[in-house]
C-alpha cells in the first residue's frame, strides 16, 4: 500500500512447513479481496512439525529451514535475506515459536522499517512445562506478543490468556480457529450411500449392530492408542460387540502392532490397524464409525470428527493443541480424567446409550458448521488484514 487511495493490503506470511490442511486456508487467504499475500515456506521439516504437501495451488516461495537441535531444543533459522524486501508488504506475520531464530531477525527488520508485524499463534504454549527454562521462555513469548501489531490466534482460551497473562489490548487479537477444509469434507461425505458404509464396516468385519471406535491421528506415546486396545478388551469382556479402527503412523506404530498381538483372539481380531491414508479416504472410514476416541493430546481429528458428526471422547491433559476447546463435555463429546479406567468408563457410557450417542454426534456437527468453517476462519485474518489497512491509510 504505497499510495494513498491504493486499497491493495501485501502481506508476507512465514510458515516453516505448509501441511496439506492448511493448503485450502492459504488459498481462501490469497483470494481474499484487495490483499496480496506471499507466502513464503520452509523447505525442511523441523521435529514435530507435519511435513509440507503439494503447493501447486497455492503462489508461495520456497526458502531454507536451518535446523539445529541442541540440549533437546529445537532451532530454527529461515533463510529470508535474498528473498524478502521487508518494504514491501504492509503486514509481516511469522510462525510462533520462541526457538525460531530467524524471527527476531525478521521483527527488528520490521521495527527499523515501521512495518507492523505479528503471529499466527495458539496464544500460549499448550506444551510448556513447569521448569525454570519453560518459564524463561514464556516470559520471552509474553515479551514478545506485547510487541506485536497483531496476533491472530487458534482459540477463544488463546485470545483471553493474550490479554489476561500476557497484557496484549483485545484490540490486537483475532481469533481464526483452526480447521479443515469442512465444505470439501462434506461434499465428500455427502456421496457415501448407506451401502458404501456398510461395505466399509464389512471388510474389517464389522456387523450394521457393532459400535466401532475411530483412532485417526499420529499413533505416538503422547496419544496413548494402547488405551483403545485395553478399551475394547474391557467392553468385549462384558459381552458387547465393538471393535476400534486406526488411521495413521508414527513412531509408536510398529510397537501398537506388536501390543495387539499379545492379548487374545477376540481381541485381535476387533482391532484394525490400516496405517496412514490420504484425508479423502479416510472421510469414509469416520463416516462409518460411531464414536471418536483418542487418549491423548488432541489436535484436528475433532474437527474431522465433528465435521462428520461423530461424538469424540479424549482425556484431561495440559499438553492439548488449542483445538480442544471446541469440545464441550457432554454435548459434542466426553472428557475424562487422565486414567485408563475412566477412558473405558466414558467409552463403555457410549457404547451402551445409542440415543446419547447420535445426540451428541449431532451436536458435534451442528458446531462444526456454526464455529468452524472456513469462512470464519478467513473472516478473522480479514480482519486482521482491514485492520492495517486502516492504520497505514491513516499514516498517509
Amino acid at each position: 500500500m504505497n499510495q494513498k487511495g491504493n486499497q491493495i493490503v501485501k502481506i508476507a506470511f512465514f510458515q516453516l512447513v505448509c501441511p496439506g490442511y492448511k493448503r485450502s486456508m492459504f488459498e481462501g487467504l490469497q483470494k481474499l479481496p484487495g490483499v496480496d499475500l506471499t507466502l513464503f515456506v520452509g523447505d525442511k521439516t523441523p521435529p514435530g512439525c507435519p511435513p509440507s504437501e503439494s503447493l501447486d495451488t497455492v503462489s508461495h516461495v520456497l526458502i531454507q529451514n536451518i535446523i539445529a537441535i541442541l540440549f533437546g531444543f529445537t532451532f530454527v533459522w529461515q533463510r529470508i535475506s535474498e528473498k524478502f524486501l521487508v518494504k514491501n508488504y504492509d503486514l509481516v506475520l511469522l510462525p510462533e515459536g520462541v526457538l525460531y531464530l530467524s524471527n527476531y531477525y525478521i521483527m527488528l527488520k520490521c521495527w527499523l522499517n515501521k512495518v507492523p508485524f505479528g503471529l499466527y499463534t495458539h496464544g500460549f504454549n499448550y506444551q510448556r512445562r513447569n521448569t525454570y527454562i519453560s518459564k524463561l521462555l514464556e516470559r520471552l513469548r509474553s515479551f514478545v506478543h506485547r510487541r506485536c501489531d497483531v496476533l491472530i490466534v487458534y482459540s477463544e482460551e488463546g485470545a483471553n490468556h493474550l490479554n489476561k497473562i500476557n497484557n496484549v489490548s483485545f484490540d490486537k487479537i483475532f481469533i481464526a480457529h483452526n480447521t479443515l477444509d469442512l465444505n470439501a469434507i462434506l461434499k465428500r461425505s455427502e456421496k457415501f450411500s448407506e451401502d458404501d458404509l456398510l461395505q466399509c464396516r464389512e471388510t474389517m468385519g464389522v456387523a450394521p449392530s457393532d459400535v466401532l471406535l475411530m483412532y485417526v491421528g499420529r499413533i505416538s506415546a503422547e496419544k496413548k492408542p494402547e488405551w483403545v486396545i485395553q478399551a475394547v478388551e474391557y467392553i468385549r469382556g462384558q459381552g458387547l460387540s465393538v471393535h476400534a479402527v486406526f488411521i495413521g503412523d508414527g513412531p509408536s506404530y510398529t510397537a501398537l502392532k506388536e501390543y495387539v498381538s499379545t492379548f487374545s483372539i477376540d481381541v485381535r481380531s476387533s482391532i484394525h490397524i490400516l496405517g496412514r491414508f490420504p484425508m479423502e479416504d479416510v472421510d469414509l472410514y469416520l463416516k462409518s464409525a460411531d464414536i471418536s476416541v483418542m487418549p491423548g493430546m488432541t489436535g484436528l481429528a475433532i474437527v474431522h470428527s465433528f465435521a462428520l458428526g461423530k461424538p469424540y471422547v479424549t482425556v484431561k491433559s495440559p499438553y492439548h493443541s488449542p483445538e480442544i476447546c471446541y469440545l464441550h463435555h457432554r454435548e459434542n463429546g466426553l472428557m475424562t480424567d487422565n486414567n485408563l479406567s475412566a477412558f473405558c468408563d466414558a467409552v463403555l457410557f457410549l457404547v451402551k446409550n445409542p440415543l446419547k450417542r447420535k445426540a451428541m454426534g449431532k451436536c458435534a456437527y451442528q458446531y462444526a458448521i456454526s464455529e468452524l468453517s472456513m469462512k470464519n476462519q478467513l473472516n478473522a485474518f480479514e480482519q486482521a488484514f482491514n485492520c492495517i489497512r486502516n492504520r497505514t491509510q491513516c499514516n498517509l
